[in-house]
Parts: structure tokens; C-alpha cells; sequence
């Protein structure tokens, strides 16, 4: 048997072990945002008093998701991921989500959800010379909450503006937004990993492809060079895939973006060059 319980800042180890193990590039600073965002929405399977598995939940008023499901290799097909699964579900059902979503690479129709656009992975050696400076000449920063949180929602459908909050907390000097007199077009933000940086969320106009390179440019001009440069896409953004190649990333990978419940989705997906991360959206 084993006990689902919540997980705590104490256990932030374990489950960077269980993230090492699987080759994701996640740092002990992403995980410990999480939990301080989400602090009654991440669970932890426990078998004689060990940690065996790990999910993480957060919610965004009418929309939830939830990632970073993990089981240890020798307790997997024993019913802990998907007991894992129920709780985050009924975690985030409970504060009146009408949706949630998830990516993965396994469909999950068994718990209710549905496929809904596929999610591609690119990546970037940053190895070569540094020949480019973008600068704006007002707002290399963000904005105040309220500007933010309304171009954001227009896009991801939902009031995220805790996480960006607190990455911008973490990462300011990675943080850019593009205006056109006093409008704001697009912005870009950045993280560090285990090998390098992750692009997202990095958000812009569709109509309005060189902002979304000048702000892709502005972070990347700042990164280390012999690093990895990773984002997640959605498949449906044509724009930001004739971006991708023409700026040298490599498709690597896609998982399947998945919703269970309401889906009625208001935002626009063609605008989001890259996700926060596929446990977040």
C-alpha cells in the first residue's frame, strides 16, 4: 500500500532526484517556485515512509494543469500514477476548474481527457559568436500587473500572473516586452535549466513576427554561450515554426496537449511561440 500526501519543501530533493532521473532539466529553484505558488496542489506517493512518485497541480481560476507526474521506476503499473492523477483532478476540480489540461507523450482517455493540438519541443546550441543586440527603447521589463495579466489572458485563456510573477522574481534580467506607442505587442521570458535555458513564456501579436524574433533575440543575446536553448510550441502556430528554423532550432521531440472537461477555449494559440512549460501551460 501506499499514502498520498502533500508535498512540503522538505521533500524538494527527492523529487530533483526523480527529475534527474529522467532527464529533465528542471532546478531545485523551479521546483521550490511551484510549490510557492501552489503549495496545496503538489502530492507526493509514499511506501514505507519513502517517497515513490510525484505530481504537481496549479490553478488559474476557470482552467487548471497539471505536469511533472513522476513514479519511481520500481513501483511503476501499481496504481500510483494514476492515484497521483485522481488527486491532482479532484484538487483542482475542488476550486471550481472547469477545464484542465496536461501534456504528455501517453494519451490518459481513461481518466476523461481528450486530445487537443500537439506541443513541440526545439532546441538550440548556443555556441556560436554573439552577433546580435535588440533593445526597446521603453519597457525591457514588465509592465504593472494589471497590463500584463490582460495581454497574457488574451492568449492563454486564463489569469496566470502568479506564475510570471514569481519567474520575474527570479529571472528579471530575462524578462522583455515589446510596446508600440503604449500597447503592448508581445513579451518574452526565460528561465535557467540543468543545461542551459528555456524560452517561455514568450508571447506576441501573430500578426507581428519580427517582434516575436527581436524579443526571442533579446533574451538569447544575454545567455552563456556552449548551452542549450529549449521551448515548447504548439503545432498550430505556423508563424513561429518558419521562426524556428529560420533563427536555427531543431525539432526534437512533441508531446499531446490533452484537456478533460469544458472546452471552450477563448484564447489564441497561434500567438504563443512558446509555453511556460508543459507543466504549467
Amino acid at each position: 500500500m501506499f499514502l498520498i500526501r502533500s508535498l512540503t519543501k522538505r521533500d524538494i530533493d527527492f523529487v530533483i532526484a526523480f527529475i534527474k532521473r529522467e532527464g529533465w532539466g528542471y532546478l531545485r529553484s523551479d521546483i521550490k517556485r511551484y510549490l510557492e505558488c501552489e503549495p496545496k496542489g503538489c502530492f507526493a506517493a509514499e511506501r514505507d515512509a519513502k517517497i515513490v512518485g510525484h505530481i504537481f497541480s496549479i490553478n488559474y481560476g476557470k482552467t487548471g494543469w497539471i505536469g511533472l507526474l513522476i513514479v519511481h521506476p520500481n513501483h511503476r503499473r501499481q496504481g500510483v500514477g494514476a492515484t497521483l492523477m485522481r488527486m491532482a483532478i479532484e484538487y483542482v476540480k475542488d476550486l471550481g476548474v472547469e477545464t484542465i489540461r496536461l501534456e504528455a507523450v501517453t494519451l490518459y482517455q481513461r481518466l476523461g481527457f481528450e486530445k487537443e493540438i500537439d506541443s513541440l519541443r526545439f532546441c538550440k546550441d548556443l555556441k556560436q559568436k554573439r552577433s546580435y543586440i535588440y533593445n526597446f527603447q521603453e519597457g525591457i521589463r514588465l509592465v504593472e500587473k494589471e497590463e500584463l495579466a490582460t495581454f497574457d489572458l488574451k492568449y492563454f485563456d486564463a489569469d496566470r500572473f502568479k506564475i510570471l510573477e514569481c519567474l520575474y522574481e527570479d529571472y528579471p534580467q530575462y524578462c522583455f516586452i515589446a510596446k508600440e506607442k503604449q500597447k503592448v505587442m508581445g513579451y518574452a521570458m526565460a528561465r535557467k535549466t540543468s543545461k542551459g535555458y528555456w524560452l517561455g513564456p514568450w508571447i506576441c501579436n501573430p500578426k507581428s513576427p519580427n517582434v516575436a524574433k527581436k524579443l526571442a533575440l533579446s533574451c538569447m543575446h544575454l545567455f552563456d554561450r556552449d548551452a542549450e536553448l529549449r521551448l515548447g510550441m504548439p503545432a498550430v502556430n505556423s508563424i513561429g515554426m518558419q521562426l524556428m528554423q529560420e533563427l536555427g532550432f531543431r525539432l526534437t521531440s512533441k508531446s499531446i496537449r490533452m484537456f478533460r472537461g469544458k472546452h471552450n477555449y477563448s484564447g489564441d494559440v497561434k500567438g504563443v511561440y512558446g509555453i511556460g512549460g508543459p507543466e504549467k501551460g
